[in-house]
């Protein structure tokens, strides 16, 4: 996110941006994996992973995530200093995002619903792939369309 659109949403850069995308690249990932297993007892549980995953980045920010403390203790020591940072709010909410979507897949997957998996995996799958090679979070997007509407 851009300085103007950390402004935008009257919070401090806090947050090295390239963490989160390394995060939902991991999550991507890990929902592949989960589309390729669908609903055996093996694509519930690892849905279970990525939904828990979700929680914790709801609870405590991306950067308090196991995909975070990857990022922080692998990938940023190796790393030039981040050219700008930003706020740590559109991640956080993103992440409540990812958790709606795919802890509604999974507990409707769980009542027996047909597709609720594949559904839920690949809606989270496009936005974390999204996130991972272009930058394109949606649910940061979404949180600063949320915050103008309320600003209005």
């Amino acid at each position: 996110m851009s300085a103007a659109a950390s402004a935008a949403t009257g919070r401090q850069a806090a947050i090295d941006p390239r963490g989160p995308r390394f995060g939902a690249a991991v999550t991507a990932v890990l929902l592949v994996v989960v589309l390729l297993l669908g609903a055996s007892t093996a694509g519930l549980a690892l849905l279970g992973v990525v939904v828990a995953s979700f929680a914790i980045g709801a609870a405590r920010g991306a950067q308090g995530t196991w995909q975070g403390a990857l990022y922080k203790g692998l990938v940023r020591p190796r790393l030039a200093a981040p050219v700008e940072l930003e706020d740590a709010a559109p991640p956080r909410f993103a992440q409540v995002v990812g958790l709606v979507i795919t802890g509604a897949g999974l507990a409707l997957a769980l009542l027996g619903v047909p597709w609720a998996l594949e559904i839920a995996a690949g809606a989270a799958l496009v936005a974390a792939f999204l996130n991972a090679v272009v930058g394109l979070c949606l649910g940061c997007e979404l949180y600063l369309a949320v915050t103008r509407l309320r600003n209005r």
